[in-house]
């Protein structure tokens, strides 16, 4: 080192006045313990355009608010298409007769304390619930009118017949056509001029001719 140090004052010495003294600049840089690094000029060039050209990133904020509204929007789709179904309908008539035509053009005459409730349309099946007593008049269709008498379906295609619902029996005067009394699958077919009585006890289903010609005549105010 000590001999380093004559070097630089010998060269102190000897510095013109004339021009820049670029000796202690070469004396450090021949010197030195420490290497300069070495530099990667690739590397840097790389790392300079990442700085100007940033790369351009998702908003996953606005992606999940999207996806968010998406899937409301899906939900009250469903929601709106599963609580769609038809308004249901109900139709009661105290002392006086009420005439009700259904959906599809079929015509039921509701007698005193008696009720209808149905469908404001009908779907694959013409379904109504009746209690009471009541006269029929369906239109003829290949969809099935089916009625539930408490638990008791009647079941026509077109036709026209009477109806008297009670807690003990269920009762049929057929007017026109082919009327079918069902219960648990079991199904018991009643034409034209007959009266078919059902027994909600036993589930027993009894056939007779119709007793009277008149015994329909109360729709006609008779």
């Amino acid at each position: 080192m000590a001999e380093d140090l004559s070097v630089y004052e010998d060269l102190n010495h000897h510095k013109s006045t004339d021009k820049p003294n670029d000796g202690f600049v070469e004396f450090l840089y021949q010197n030195t313990e420490m290497d300069a690094p070495d530099v990667d000029v690739d590397l840097a060039w790389e790392n300079l355009k990442d700085r100007t050209n940033p790369v351009k990133t998702f908003n996953w904020m606005k992606i999940a608010a999207a996806v968010s509204i998406l899937a409301v929007f899906t939900a009250s789709f469903f929601i709106y298409t599963f609580n769609s179904s038809p308004a249901q309908l109900q139709v009661s008539s105290l002392e006086d007769k009420v005439t009700v035509t259904f959906p599809d053009g079929s015509v039921g005459i509701l007698n005193a304390n008696s009720s209808f409730s149905y469908p404001e349309k009908f779907g694959e099946e013409r379904n109504v619930s009746f209690t009471g007593e009541a006269y029929f008049d369906i239109q003829k269709s290949e969809k099935p009118f089916i009625i539930d008498v408490n638990g008791v379906d009647v079941t026509v295609l077109g036709t026209a017949f009477n109806l008297i619902s009670s807690n003990e029996s269920v009762t049929l005067y057929v007017d026109r056509g082919l009327v079918a009394f069902e219960k648990d699958g079991e199904q018991t077919k009643v034409k034209a001029g007959k009266e078919a009585v059902f027994n909600r006890t036993d589930a027993s289903v009894v056939i007779n001719d119709i007793p009277s010609e008149n015994i329909m005549s109360w729709r006609n105010g008779v």
